[in-house]
């Protein structure tokens, strides 16, 4: 420390940026994801050639996404509004930049 806050390690923060940025996060693993997912999807399916499996599992899968979705919206909401979130800015971040503010909307449809 010098006074101004931690020192910025360039070389481990491109690494990771390349590593983590580049290679776990990317776009690559949409596929794969889709592939295992639709497989599953579609077991019974190519197994009995019944059609209603698949009507069944999607109507069991609906609810089990859906509902943490809505959930974890109207808590991010919540806490918005109440002002909670306006200390984030000041919180490190891994790479020592600032953090993006949040701004609440002018109503919840937006």
């Amino acid at each position: 420390m010098d006074g101004y806050g931690p020192r910025h390690y360039n070389k481990v923060e491109q690494w990771l940026n390349n590593t983590i940025g580049g290679v776990i996060l990317s776009g690559l693993w949409i596929g794969p994801f889709f592939l295992t997912a639709t497989r599953f999807l579609a077991m019974n399916f190519l197994k009995k050639g019944n059609l209603e499996d698949i009507f069944k599992k999607e109507i069991k899968r609906v609810p089990r996404l859906f509902v943490p979705i809505v959930i974890i919206s109207l808590l991010e909401y919540f806490f918005i509004s109440m002002g909670v979130t306006s200390s984030l800015e000041w919180l490190p971040s891994v790479t020592y930049s600032t953090w993006p503010y949040v701004v609440a909307q002018k109503n919840f449809a937006v």
